[in-house]
């Protein structure tokens, strides 16, 4: 699991109406990238019901995602890229770590 102070909070979401973002659409959701520096840099996940029943897989999904943020971590250093990834019902690791690393890596 990352640490508390990479997840977004209460109060993160609040201020994300007055932050840059930019969309980034694929086949397995949709990922928030936001362009402003946030200290510390943050990643979160968005699961609702109609992507997992159960809370049970939503936990799962949730594990399986934080576990390829700090897999990745160690590869590569997520340069100023704070993102928030709202997946569809039928998302993997590898393709996951995929946008994820098309994401963070400097253009």
């Amino acid at each position: 699991m990352l640490p508390t102070k990479n997840k977004f909070g209460k109060i993160d979401f609040q201020t994300l109406k007055n932050q840059k973002t930019k969309r980034v659409n694929t086949d397995i959701g949709f990922v928030l990238a936001l362009q402003d520096v946030i200290t510390p840099i943050k990643q979160t996940i968005v699961l609702s019901k109609k992507v997992a029943k159960s809370s049970v897989t939503r936990n799962k999904l949730k594990r399986l995602f934080y576990n390829s943020v700090l897999e990745l971590n160690k590869e590569i250093s997520f340069s100023k890229k704070s993102f928030i990834f709202y997946p569809n019902k039928n998302f993997t690791k590898e393709k996951l770590q995929e946008i994820i690393k098309n994401i963070c890596l400097p253009q």
